[in-house]
């Protein structure tokens, strides 16, 4: 466990925070944690200068890291995406980002929460996440009984319920079924599955049996040419499936 303290930092403030820096900087300086507090969409964070800080196409600079953000609904498509290429861990929300200016230093707190559990407190992420969805819950509950601002509570809801944290351990769900099928049979690898793979593999485990029973059929039986010429056209297919394999695992590499 460290405390603040002990971490070097590198801070990209105003002017500066923009992709050529923020690129620069991380690359200098290999930090093993990124936060951010600004600006987000589904798949971008925004730079100062109104522009794309990191998307998909650099997205891949986070590998081997960690992420907290309070960026809008950025972890619904970027921290996935970010998770699928390396990234550690990402700490988002999959909606905006809300709060009441009446309850700012309320909403400022849980925040942050997060972070420092997990740096002050030694928290593992899926224990953080669990204990800032229970600090929300307890700041809706106070508002309520002492009838506060119903917008607040609104708010707190939404984030508490918005906030996510892409783990091993709480991994983001994937529309695609092809990467569903993945993730149920491989776990994290099955994350980067892609279509391609997919069919291939579909290929090569039907060519397999294909080709197996043309050898049983010729074991068993007597000689049929149109069996023998399926277990060639299964033993080709199986050839031209391997290379589609090769393909793909080509291409995570590429995106890695």
């Amino acid at each position: 466990m460290k405390a603040l303290a002990d971490y070097q930092h590198s801070d990209l403030v105003d002017a500066a925070a923009v992709r050529s820096t923020f690129e620069a900087a991380v690359k200098a300086s290999d930090p093993t944690l990124l936060v951010f507090y600004d600006h987000g969409s589904e798949d971008a964070w925004w730079g100062s200068d109104g522009k794309k800080l990191m998307d998909y196409s650099n997205v891949g600079l986070v590998s081997g890291r960690e992420v907290y953000t309070m960026a809008c609904l950025c972890a619904r498509k970027l921290g996935a995406e970010a998770y699928r290429k390396g990234c550690r861990a990402f700490w988002g929300y999959t909606e905006p980002f809300s709060f009441t200016t009446d309850q700012e230093a309320v909403f400022g707190k849980l925040a942050n929460k997060g972070l420092l559990l997990n740096i002050k407190k030694g928290k593992s992420w899926a224990e953080a996440v669990e204990s800032v969805k229970a600090a929300f819950t307890d700041e809706v509950d106070r508002l309520q009984k002492e009838g506060g601002n119903g917008w607040a509570v609104v708010a707190l809801i939404n984030d508490r319920d918005s906030l996510v944290c892409w783990t091993s351990e709480s991994q983001p769900p994937s529309d695609c079924p092809f990467r569903r099928a993945g993730i149920n049979l491989f776990g994290r690898p099955g994350q980067r599955m892609t279509k391609g793979s997919a069919v291939a593999m579909i290929l090569i485990f039907t060519l397999y049996f294909t080709a197996l029973y043309g050898y049983i059929d010729l074991m068993y039986s007597q000689y049929n040419k149109m069996v023998l010429d399926m277990g060639y056209a299964a033993f080709l297919g199986l050839f031209l499936a391997e290379v589609l394999m090769i393909h793909e695992y080509m291409k995570s590499l590429d995106r890695k």
